[in-house]
């Protein structure tokens, strides 16, 4: 196969911002049995930050990464798959309503 490298001086776009990419990969799998406010409670932020955290306003800081870790979203293969982590205290028992 064939190496493309790319040299540093030819990227002409910005990085994507991790909160970027939380939003659009992770955020639509939480979304479909939990609210954006649940959400953020279960990472112990408020709604206006995690809706800047996803925006790529705020920088991603690494406590943040480990609780969106313990929300289960962990990286397989192509695609997120997003599960309770059984290790968080605050997901024990399961999701909110579940």
């Amino acid at each position: 196969m064939a190496e493309y490298l790319v040299e540093p001086r030819k990227i002409t776009r910005a990085p994507v911002h991790p909160g970027v990419i939380f939003a659009e990969e992770i955020m639509p799998a939480l979304r479909e049995r939990h609210t954006i406010a649940e959400i953020a409670r279960l990472l112990g932020v408020s709604r206006a930050t995690l809706h800047r955290l996803m925006a790529g306003e705020i920088a991603l800081s690494p406590d943040m990464a480990v609780r969106i870790g313990k929300l289960g979203a962990t990286a397989q293969g192509c695609g997120y798959a997003c599960r309770p982590s059984t290790t968080n205290g605050k997901l024990r028992g399961g999701w909110p309503g579940s």
